[in-house]
């Protein structure tokens, strides 16, 4: 019974959150963003910190050829890979042609990833589309922040 009545919210949250998406007027819709890193073993001396790179996957709604995706990622960083306390960081990115990686800068340790906002896309065409006061903004539903509100 519980388990039904669980599967009754969920449904009706997700159908909610379909009917009031902001980023369904956006050209871009972003679907995933995860931190693409290599394997490392467990360093034991404090070094320069590999960031990796940023795996972006989205829809394209326009219909037309993208040739830039500029963005702002909210991510968490600590300030070394042993501190206790991680610190929200905002960065511009931008992705080029057909790209769906973006090489991170050197911003610390990244921890986890909070939420993508686009700010425009330049199309091949020489159009451009720019957010102005419309959020089209991209929330990760598995930042770390939203494992420890589930529990």
């Amino acid at each position: 019974m519980k388990l039904a009545t669980l599967a009754c919210m969920l449904t009706v949250a997700v159908s909610a959150f379909a009917q009031t998406n902001p980023q369904s007027s956006c050209p871009v819709v972003f679907t995933n963003v995860a931190l693409k890193s290599h394997a490392t073993y467990l360093p034991v001396q404090t070094g320069a910190s590999s960031s990796g790179n940023l795996g972006f996957d989205y829809k394209n709604l326009s219909g037309k050829e993208i040739q830039s995706i500029a963005m702002n990622v909210e991510l968490t960083t600590k300030k070394s890979l042993y501190a206790l306390d991680a610190t929200p960081v905002t960065i511009k990115m931008l992705l080029t042609g057909n790209s769906i990686e973006a090489a991170l800068p050197q911003v610390g340790y990244v921890y986890g990833i909070g939420s993508v906002t686009l700010e425009g896309v330049a199309y091949t065409d020489g159009t451009t589309w720019n957010a102005g006061k419309q959020v089209c903004q991209y929330n990760n539903p598995g930042g770390p922040e939203q494992i420890v509100k589930l529990w």
